[in-house]
């Protein structure tokens, strides 16, 4: 028995599959959607296949004693039952003690009453990520032997091991069939993009996130975001918008090879297209895009580009959890981006303060959160 585990994805260019099959692991079942719990199980599924073959036979197992028909028990309920009804004068259920005498023989008899210590087949089985290419060919992940018992011990992280051979021939593919000047205007990332080759074997985020120069420091991703929309290439653009869209395990955390991250290019050249495709992703807050931010010359973006998702410092955690105020100062400086809500994370912290901290602790927390804080709780 072969079962091949793979998300499913909802993408009209790019459709994944999902097979909902019962293993049985050493005698115990347990269903695809239960291995896809598993960290290393899920990441592989979602961005490979994995694959699980029942091995050799490696003894027996005794399956749990159970009751047949349960006729004992059966005969013990109808029994009181007609009792009750003799006693209260009612004869309602009289026909009943014709079947209890039966029951109650049937279930004297072993084979009738009782299958005890029934031996079924054990099986080893065999797990390991993979990934089959149009061409036939495939790149495959070291195989584990998994049984029910140690399934949640044993499963590997086969991730990384596929994406090393698939990175090599991804960047391959891109050194010999596609510019070799260099030049990734939006034309060349849409013709890459829609090539039967990369539409096959790079469609859950590989042509995205794997990268296209030998250094390793350039992806199709990065290239994208560093083009401006304009009349002439719009068409292609909005393409290229649609396909990173529907494509799944799109890393936008990336920076470009001098070092400048996706939104840092987004704010620069005031794209609302590409702003609103990164909306709800999380980035690190950097300076960066403050200086950027407050360079925007066109209100409408700059409203919008407000509300990017940009995770800080947490300064909360440096004061009460790791009682550090050095560290609490140093998080509390990231409440001048405009890009989180100073007055309300300054407050909160105020009053959590002054439940948990002494007077002299109070006071430095005030000093340091002072500029920040609504003008009625500030203390001079």
């Amino acid at each position: 028995m072969n079962v091949t585990l793979s998300t499913n994805q909802t993408s009209q260019n790019f459709q994944g599959f999902y097979a909902p099959r019962t293993l049985r692991l050493n005698g115990e079942g347990i269903k695809s959607k239960e291995l896809l719990k598993f960290p290393s199980v899920k990441e592989c599924a979602e961005k490979f296949d994995v694959v699980i073959k029942q091995g050799k036979k490696s003894g027996t197992y005794t399956a749990e004693e159970r009751p047949i028909l349960g006729c004992g028990i059966l005969a013990a309920h109808l029994s009181a039952a007609a009792a009750a009804d003799m006693a209260a004068g009612s004869y309602t259920h009289w026909i009943i003690g014709i079947f209890v005498g039966m029951l109650a023989f049937i279930s004297t008899i072993p084979v009738f009453a009782r299958i005890n210590e029934i031996k079924l087949p054990k099986y080893d089985y065999e797990i390991n990520g993979r990934k089959k290419y149009q061409d036939g060919s495939e790149i495959s992940a070291p195989i584990h032997k998994i049984t029910s018992q140690n399934i949640g011990e044993v499963i590997p992280n086969m991730t990384d091991d596929l994406e090393v051979e698939d990175k090599k021939r991804f960047l391959k593919l891109i050194v010999s069939k596609f510019p070799k000047n260099g030049v990734y205007d939006v034309k060349n990332i849409l013709d890459i993009l829609q090539s039967k080759e990369i539409r096959n074997d790079f469609n859950k985020g590989e042509a995205f996130n794997y990268n296209i120069d030998i250094k390793g420091n350039t992806t199709l991703l990065t290239k994208f975001f560093e083009q401006q929309r304009t009349e002439e290439n719009k068409k292609d653009y909005d393409k290229i918008i649609s396909i990173i869209k529907s494509t799944p395990n799109v890393n936008f955390n990336q920076k470009d090879y001098v070092g400048i991250s996706i939104p840092e290019n987004i704010l620069n050249l005031e794209n609302f297209k590409a702003l609103d495709l990164i909306k709800d992703v999380e980035f690190e807050y950097s300076k960066d895009l403050d200086t950027l931010y407050n360079n925007i010359q066109n209100e409408e973006f700059k409203s919008k580009a407000k509300n990017l998702k940009i995770k800080f410092d947490d300064p909360e955690k440096a004061l009460f959890e790791e009682k550090s105020m050095k560290a609490f100062k140093e998080a509390v400086t990231q409440l001048d981006s405009p890009f989180c809500d100073s007055q309300k994370i300054a407050s909160d912290i105020w009053f959590k303060a002054q439940e948990r901290l002494d007077r002299e602790e109070l006071k430095e927390v005030s000093m340091i959160l002072y500029k920040y804080l609504p003008e009625p709780l500030r203390i001079n």
